[in-house]
């Protein structure tokens, strides 16, 4: 097995290779860093959408289980007066059951 490969022997070739590991890893962590940076500043104004979002989304609930309690007793109050209605109907029918036996 040769000792050298290009002229060069395995300790310079194992040097060239950690000074490339090192500036490469370096390089990554640079790169890594200031695209974490970057989405992090473009990130902010959405997140600051989404939490605006998230605010009237719960207001919009809150202000449709209102409303649905409204609905429920405005609901409520017309069937009681459904109710009524059927019950003077039904007085209505007795009295004229009554005038008309007088008459006769």
């Amino acid at each position: 097995m040769p000792h050298h490969v290009l002229g060069l022997g395995w300790d310079e070739i194992s040097s060239i290779i950690t000074i490339f590991s090192i500036v490469f890893g370096g390089f990554m962590g640079w790169l890594v860093h200031k695209v974490n940076d970057t989405f992090a500043k473009n990130s902010k104004p959405l997140n600051e959408n989404i939490e605006r979002l998230s605010d009237v989304i719960n207001m919009l609930k809150y202000q449709l289980q209102s409303h649905q309690k409204s609905i429920d007793d405005v609901s409520h109050k017309v069937e009681q007066i459904s109710d009524q209605v059927v019950d003077h109907e039904a007085r209505i029918k007795v009295l004229e059951k009554e005038e008309e036996d007088k008459d006769d």
